[in-house]
């Protein structure tokens, strides 16, 4: 399983997570024992590149997202792309795999997706 949370530089575990799913520097990507696989940085559109972000985290072989807000879009494509979404707060990116790791895992739903992409 590999798992991916978004990040707002490159330091991996240590980095603040990202606020937003698509709108980060970066994406640590660790599997379910928490070993760091590999940050990578953001080229998806929203960092320059190409494709949506959750396109980008599937070609990388990503499975769960675990993340602080998304959109409704963005979780009906990871849905689509069979990736499981996990919305839970903290403020490194350590902290977001403890408490997903821990529990109790909070599920994405459209009900909790961010408020300003619901318009």
């Amino acid at each position: 399983m590999m798992i991916a949370i978004p990040a707002m530089g490159s330091l991996g575990f240590a980095d603040r997570a990202a606020e937003h799913f698509g709108r980060c520097a970066s994406y640590v990507l660790m599997n379910e024992e928490g070993e760091l696989v590999r940050v990578l940085e953001n080229e998806s559109v929203h960092g320059g590149g190409f494709g949506f972000p959750a396109e980008f985290l599937k070609r990388h072989g990503v499975d769960v997202l675990i993340c602080k807000g998304l959109g409704p879009r963005a979780l009906e494509l990871c849905s689509h792309l069979n990736i499981k979404v996990y919305v839970l707060d903290g403020d490194l990116v350590s902290d977001l795999f403890v408490k997903w790791q821990k529990g109790p895992r909070v599920t994405a739903t459209l009900d909790n997706v961010c408020e300003e992409h619901r318009k």
